[in-house]
């Protein structure tokens, strides 16, 4: 049986819920180690031949966790356009000074 990292299984408890895990490790020896979803620091180590006959059954083909997702490039973002009618107080002085607020000009409104 073949179990990738990523995938879910759950067991059935005695009380009719599922506890759902996550393949955390899978070797070649068939050695399994699952983390509990509910509980984090609740991990299981156990050959993936006992899953099934522990009650064990798989709830996700597909893994949980893409891992062969590629990182995309970040591509710079362009400089935000202004209104051409926006007055800018900071430009043209230092970063020590006070801005000098401009009058407002009455045909801008």
């Amino acid at each position: 049986m073949q179990i990738q990292v990523g995938e879910t299984w759950g067991k059935r408890q005695s009380t009719g819920s599922v506890t759902v895990y996550l393949v955390l490790k899978s070797d070649r020896r068939g050695k399994v180690t699952l983390q509990n979803l509910k509980m984090p620091t609740s991990i299981i180590e156990t050959k993936g031949d006992k899953l099934e006959s522990d009650g064990y059954f798989r709830v996700s083909d597909t893994p949980y966790v893409n891992l062969s997702s590629k990182r995309s490039v970040r591509t710079p973002i362009d400089k935000i356009a202004r209104c051409p009618r926006t007055i800018d107080i900071f430009e043209g002085r230092a970063d020590s000074e006070f801005p000098s607020i401009p009058q407002i000009q009455p045909e801008l409104f």
